[in-house]
């Protein structure tokens, strides 16, 4: 098993919260139930943020987006949309 840097376990942990308080937001969207307007508003600003912290995941190196890169980014957006999507159950 690779043992992993101080900085990469920071930044994993950080997503992990960023990801956490994107479900919590969902999960208070789903209890509170406002007009449908502001609900897609902010359903469409926590799918930027997935995708922002998706794009930050993504290595630096791999900054040419040729289809097999796009294919792995939209299944990271995916992967990271289901993960706060359970985590809001």
């Amino acid at each position: 098993m690779t043992k992993i840097t101080r900085e990469e376990r920071e930044r994993r942990e950080k997503v992990n919260r960023e990801i956490t308080r994107l479900a919590q937001q969902e999960k208070w969207l789903e209890s509170f139930r406002p007009k449908r307007e502001e609900k897609n508003r902010v359903k469409v600003q926590i799918k930027k943020k997935a995708i922002k912290i998706v794009k930050e995941k993504v290595s630096k190196k791999k900054k040419k987006l040729n289809p097999k890169l796009l294919q792995e980014l939209n299944n990271e957006i995916q992967r990271t949309m289901t993960l706060y999507k359970n985590k809001a159950k």
